[in-house]
């Protein structure tokens, strides 16, 4: 009796850090979102990621641009959407390495230095807009083609000074929000395109927990031990 009230324990106390040790990682987990695969704007892909990140009342959003040597700006990421549950935030900070384009599809790379992005927020709605202060620039585009030239670019791009200059993939934000919940929950996320309204609304990622499959294939094989030591203990 007493070598099967160990061995019970031993399979609950596995169990219980099996779920406590789920519950930590999902706790500490970003909120990643994307555009669904094979959406068009305007008639041309279209690729992006924002990446929610918590640290007490600091709420950092990467935006990235997976869209590589696109055509048209209305490839490029312009906003973005998205709900949380309190009101009242705050841009603290923004970066983004800024690059002009020119013509030919030529780069050159201007560094890292802050963006002229604004916040604009109302009953927990929050709209990171990179078209309401100074113009239809510093869009988010994606990474160059061969040689590091645009080279499908239109006139939209290449040589277009009212757009340049464009940030660089990605573009990073702190949004401070007092009172913010701990593991607050991130919705409502939309991508804005291009220098108009278009937008895309994005798709929340779950990542296969690999860590916690290999922890359930290791505990049945521990549970699998356990019953024949207990047949031959018979």
């Amino acid at each position: 009796m007493f070598r099967q009230l160990n061995l019970r324990q031993v399979i609950f106390s596995l169990l219980a850090c099996a779920v406590l040790g789920f519950a930590a990682s999902a706790a500490k987990a970003d909120s990643v979102f994307v555009t669904p695969a094979g959406t068009t704007v305007g008639g041309l892909p279209v690729s992006g990621q924002a990446t929610f990140s918590q640290s007490g009342s600091v709420l950092t959003i990467t935006l990235q641009n997976f869209q590589a040597n696109p055509t048209s700006v209305i490839q490029n990421i312009s906003g973005i959407r998205f709900t949380v549950a309190t009101a009242g935030g705050t841009l603290t900070s923004s970066s983004a390495d800024h690059i002009n384009i020119a013509g030919g599809g030529a780069v050159t790379d201007l560094g890292v230095s802050a963006t002229d992005w604004i916040l604009s927020s109302a009953a927990g709605n929050y709209f990171i807009n990179g078209l309401g202060a100074g113009g239809p620039d510093e869009t988010v585009i994606g990474a160059a083609g061969a040689g590091g030239l645009y080279s499908n670019a239109n006139g939209s791009i290449a040589s277009n000074d009212p757009h340049n200059p464009f940030l660089n993939q990605s573009a990073v934000f702190s949004v401070t929000i007092a009172g913010l919940p701990a593991n607050a929950v991130i919705s409502g996320v939309i991508f804005q395109f291009g220098t108009g309204t278009d937008s895309v609304p994005g798709t929340p990622q779950v990542p296969e927990p690999a860590s916690m499959l290999l922890l359930g294939t290791g505990l049945v094989g521990v549970c699998a031990g356990i019953r024949r030591r207990r047949q031959s203990i018979k």
